[in-house]
């Protein structure tokens, strides 16, 4: 996995970010998006203000936390099938 180098004045987000994921609902199809209501109750509850950039940035990074997520557990099932098929 590549090192990840988060820019110093991103680094609030980044931790805001995995902080609000600690909440997040998992579904059947793994985690949920955080929503706005959820980034809305964290700050409330953590009393760290959040402007209305922040919160798209940190949906943006939910978007994309999802969609590697996905793509990584969509490779693991084809390795998996992959593998049942070769001891066939």
């Amino acid at each position: 996995m590549p090192e990840i180098v988060i820019p110093e004045a991103g680094e609030h987000l980044w931790e805001w970010f995995w902080d609000m994921n600690r909440d997040r609902q998992q579904g059947m199809n793994g985690p949920q998006p955080i929503g706005l209501a959820g980034i809305r109750l964290w700050s409330e509850m953590t009393g760290q203000s959040i402007r209305p950039d922040e919160v798209e940035i940190i949906r943006d990074m939910d978007d994309a936390y999802r969609a590697a997520l996905s793509a990584e557990f969509a490779d693991q099932q084809r390795r998996r099938d992959a593998e049942a098929q070769s001891k066939k």
